[in-house]
This record gives C-alpha cells, sequence and structure tokens, in this order.
C-alpha cells in the first residue's frame, strides 16, 4: 500500500442516509493527495457497511458494539502514522476544498488542534429550533467558545505531536470535548476557510433529547477531566475568573446592548423555555437512573 500523509476516521452507526456525503468529499480529496480514509461501523443495522465499502479506496472496519470511543480506537490503529488524522461523523456536510484547507491547517511540529467554522442549517427546523440555535450563537459565553473551542463541529484533528497527548479514547459520550481540552487556546485553530454545515434538529423532542444528552455528556466529560485529568482546566474562567459571569465578556459581545432594542427579545423566551425542559429532563432521568444514550 502506498505510504500516506494524513488520514481521516469515521465512527459510523446507522449513517446509511448521510455517510454518502462526506465519503463522496474525501474521495475527492484522495484523488488528489495522499489520504487514508478509515470508517469504522459500529453496532450498525442499516446499509451503512453497504455503502462504505462500494467507495474504492476507504477502508471499512465493522464491530459488533455501537460504541463510539471503541470505534474511534479502532479506526486509529487501521489508520496507523498517517498523519495529520481528523476524526469525522458520518453525517457532517463538508466540501473537499474545505478538508484541504483543516489537513493544511496541522502542517506545522508543534501540538495543533484544529476544526472547521460552523454554519447552523436551520431550514427545516420549527421556530423555537430556530429561536434556541439563534440565541445561543449570541450569547457571550458560546460566542467565544465558538471562536476558540472545536466541539460540537462533527469533524476535529491534530497532528502527529499533538495525538501524542493522549493514547485511547476514554468511555465518554463527548469524545471531542475530551480532545478539545486536552489543548491550549493558543494550541487549538478554528479553520474560518473551512466551513461545515451542522444539521439542526427538526422537531422540539429531537432538540431536547439532543441538548439532554449534551448536558449529560459535559457533567461526565468535567466529572472524568476531574479525576483523570486534573492538570487540564474544564471551562472558560474569563479575565476576573467569573466564567458566565464575567460582566466584561457581557459588555464587549453587544448582546445585551441588542436586547435593550428588542433585538432577539422573543427568541430568548424560547433559548430559556429550552434550556429549562432539558435540565429537568437530564435531572429527572438521573434521578429515577435512566440512561442517556448517545445515540
Amino acid at each position: 500500500m502506498p505510504s500516506t500523509s494524513a488520514s481521516v476516521v469515521i465512527p459510523a452507526c446507522n449513517e446509511a442516509d448521510h455517510i454518502g456525503g462526506v465519503l463522496d468529499s474525501l474521495v475527492a480529496v484522495a484523488a488528489a493527495r495522499p489520504l487514508r480514509i478509515v470508517v469504522v461501523c459500529n453496532g450498525c443495522t442499516d446499509e451503512t457497511e453497504a455503502i462504505a465499502t462500494s467507495y474504492k479506496g476507504v477502508e471499512v472496519l465493522v464491530s459488533e458494539v455501537a460504541s463510539k470511543h471503541t470505534a474511534l480506537d479502532l479506526g486509529d490503529g487501521a489508520a496507523g502514522d498517517a498523519f495529520p488524522r481528523f476524526y469525522a461523523d458520518g453525517d457532517i456536510r463538508i466540501t473537499p476544498r474545505a478538508i484541504c484547507t483543516l489537513l493544511d491547517a496541522l502542517g506545522v511540529d508543534e501540538p495543533r488542534a484544529a476544526g472547521p467554522a460552523m454554519r447552523y442549517d436551520l431550514s427545516g427546523s420549527p421556530w423555537i429550533v430556530r429561536a434556541f440555535f439563534r440565541t445561543m450563537e449570541r450569547l457571550p459565553f458560546n460566542e467565544f467558545w465558538q471562536a476558540t473551542h472545536l466541539q460540537g463541529r462533527g469533524i476535529y484533528g491534530t497532528n502527529r505531536a499533538g495525538r501524542s497527548r493522549f493514547g485511547g479514547f476514554p468511555p465518554l459520550r463527548s469524545d471531542d470535548g475530551f480532545f478539545d481540552l486536552l489543548f491550549d487556546d493558543a494550541e487549538r485553530v478554528v479553520v474560518e476557510d473551512a466551513l461545515v454545515d451542522v444539521r439542526c434538529p427538526t422537531s422540539l423532542g429531537e432538540l431536547l433529547r439532543n441538548q439532554t444528552r449534551v448536558v449529560e455528556g459535559h457533567r461526565e466529560l468535567v466529572s472524568w477531566m476531574q479525576t483523570h485529568r486534573p492538570d487540564r482546566p474544564t471551562g472558560y474562567e474569563g479575565a476576573d475568573g467569573r466564567g458566565w459571569q464575567d460582566l466584561g465578556l457581557w459588555r464587549r459581545s453587544g448582546f445585551l446592548r441588542g436586547l435593550s432594542r428588542g433585538v432577539g427579545l422573543l427568541d430568548v423566551f424560547g433559548y430559556a423555555a429550552v434550556e429549562a425542559l432539558t435540565r429537568a429532563n437530564a435531572a429527572t432521568r438521573r434521578t429515577i437512573g435512566r440512561e442517556i444514550r448517545w445515540r
């Protein structure tokens, strides 16, 4: 097999409806530059494996266990020493040009992590879902976080020096959160010239399920990091060490000034309702011992 200078690992569980899109883009990149593409079908009961296998040059592994962290580790092993390396969800929408731009961003010797800029696709979403995401983008803390961190983008990666920061992926819902926290702000790069379209929920129920998983995933991640990697910070504390209560962050964002003029005011009520329902759902499930699955 010819040597490769980069790799992409895709842990895929029942992604038959979407995986063709990301594979089309990756295969187009692989035709122009060395790229190893590894799809790990884990716990699939649909046609994901057959679709992935139909692509020439794509390596397909199969695991009967529906476990993302296990799939990531299997893909890592198969990808070998091909760096830089990206980890991508099977349902992302990204162009070949954006993939190349991401790969180029990791062409340095020092540890670096990179991810694309995000664009939320709200075309099929009802008002309350649109309100939630429009407000979330404008909140000062999230505005900062999205400009400097790599979670929630569907694809993230690092070079050889960065990958040496950890062994395997821990059994956490938030694999991208774990990855993100291993790097300092100066080591993370959000590549503005690379854009990924993020599918948004098409119903309130789907949004609540997704956000409940996000809330529990973050809680689980922080607990794990505090136990196993207490050397790494788990949140943004702001210039005065007060996190989201950093008043300077709110003043610089202009969010409150916009609200005073009525900009996005109704959206804020929708956002607050979703947040309240999400946290109540998460707390109730924890109380009754009902598992919150990632999928």
